[in-house]
């Protein structure tokens, strides 16, 4: 949760430092602001969307060095896998410098890191519950599941 003095955000996606921009090959994606969770939630990942109280991104797998070739999107095959016997797990992206979240407020005094006033809550609603899915939880595939696992939404 973030104060509502910590508006307004800027988001982006920077790539690898070696990330030189030709033709379509992007380095930087500047995320844009929706007017939703479901909004983010529904996207490839460059939006974001602050609610006055909790600012929701989308955390996906950017592309190897780069952000976008010319568009953002989700990466169908992230970085060389490894698989054996039905189970892949994927190789993790070091390359991209990260996402950069920026804000500005007044600096508390005994945290200099930090807004002065504080967030009007302290734990964020889970998105399944704000997409009419109450009781299910979010998982690592951008799905509404039980904790058991049977079905779910997304």
């Amino acid at each position: 949760p973030y104060p509502s003095s910590a508006a307004p955000f800027s988001v982006r996606a920077e790539g690898a430092a070696w990330c030189t921009e030709a033709g379509t090959r992007r380095c930087t994606t500047v995320f844009r602001e929706v007017d939703s969770v479901r909004s983010v939630f529904e996207s490839s990942g460059d939006t974001f969307h602050f609610d006055g109280n909790v600012l929701y991104v989308r955390l996906v797998q950017p592309r190897e060095g780069y952000t976008a070739d010319p568009n953002w999107e989700i990466v169908t095959e992230p970085v060389m896998s490894f698989e054996r016997e039905g189970i892949q797990l994927y190789r993790p992206n070091y390359s991209p410098k990260g996402l950069i979240i920026e804000t500005s407020c007044t600096a508390s005094q005994q945290h200099p890191s930090f807004c002065d006033d504080l967030p009007s809550a302290t734990a964020a609603p889970s998105p399944c519950d704000l997409f009419g899915a109450p009781g299910l939880h979010v998982t690592s595939f951008d799905q509404c599941c039980p904790a058991s696992g049977d079905y779910c939404i997304g």
